[in-house]
């Protein structure tokens, strides 16, 4: 295994399960690396069997921030046919033998009533592992307007986008990575309105946005299959919390700020109920949960006077 993908070191916790599902005949491995984007990677620290991934949270599980991005993921994985289970380092320490059966329990459940149907989408290591370069990394919010503008329903081809992009730099095209991030970008700029004239995404023309965006990668990258748009959905899943954390405070993106006004729980669960009814269409959906985790992290940067207008806001947080 290469030092790019090298597992960390298990813990006495983790050790300890190991022993123990051992000594009861239960199947698992460990160090498996995991691919759900073409950049991002997870090693879980156990698999039973073909599809049930364990997890052993210490306490940094518990900080907010972590709890957000291990839900994050975890819809990642469970997009891909996995099922998680977490279970506490103090759990394992007090009562690991039950804590041993009760996976024994999830195991032979999901073996005997997974649906015969369901596989595991597999995403393999990619061919090179290519990091963003720093000069695309610094431009690429730059292109990303400057291709936007050139952007029309007929120009939404590969030969466009490679000769377009070749223009800016010539690894743009052929980087997986910095083009997942390039239609992320784009995604915030094409952002508009409902034509009724509410103060309200139309998150229809983003689910039409994606569909482009996702056969568009699977035609650059045809050596990956339909890897690439998987790759792309699970990136949806990932930063769609903090895109709506941004909607909250700026309006919009960074990149395109100031487009709606979300002021108060009925707007925000409107927009949330707009997003997961178009979107879930290609497995991208939101939760209320970290969402309310993304803003309560920016808050805590806000002085007393700054937060006034987000009342509401702290109101849905003190319920929640």
């Amino acid at each position: 295994m290469d030092n790019y993908c090298k597992p960390p070191k298990a813990t006495t916790s983790e050790w300890k399960l190991r022993n123990i599902l051992k000594s009861k005949k239960i199947p698992f491995y460990y160090n498996k690396v995991i691919w759900y984007t073409s950049c991002d990677y997870f090693t879980p620290d156990l698999i039973i069997g073909k599809n049930l991934i364990i997890e052993v949270d210490g306490k940094i599980h518990d900080k907010e921030h972590r709890k957000t991005l291990d839900r994050i993921r975890q819809r990642a994985l469970e997009n891909m046919g996995y099922t998680v289970h977490r279970v506490k380092n103090e759990e394992i320490r007090d009562k690991p033998i039950d804590i041993a059966n009760e996976i024994n329990e999830i195991y032979t459940i999901l073996s005997d009533t997974k649906d015969k149907k369901t596989t595991i989408t597999e995403l393999k290591k990619p061919i090179y592992i290519e990091p963003i370069p720093k000069v695309i990394q610094f431009n690429l919010d730059f292109w990303a307007r400057s291709l936007n503008e050139e952007l029309n329903y007929e120009s939404w081809s590969v030969d466009f986008f490679r000769k377009t992009l070749s223009k800016f730099h010539p690894e743009l095209v052929k980087n997986q990575c910095a083009m997942e991030r390039l239609i992320l970008l784009l995604h915030g700029l094409n952002l508009r309105k409902t034509q009724d004239g509410n103060n309200k995404l139309d998150f229809e023309h983003s689910l039409h946005f994606f569909k482009k965006s996702l056969n568009l990668l699977e035609e650059i990258f045809p050596e990956n299959g339909n890897m690439a748009a998987i790759h792309l959905k699970n990136i949806f899943n990932e930063t769609f919390p903090g895109f709506f954390k941004n909607l909250i405070f700026r309006g919009g993106p960074n990149i395109n700020p100031g487009i709606v006004s979300i002021k108060s729980k009925d707007s925000l669960n409107c927009h949330i109920d707009s997003f997961n009814k178009n979107l879930s269409e290609l497995g991208i959906t939101v939760e209320y949960s970290d969402i309310i985790q993304e803003c309560k992290a920016t808050l805590q940067k806000f002085n007393e006077n700054e937060k006034k207008d987000y009342t509401w806001l702290i109101e849905l947080m003190d319920t929640n």
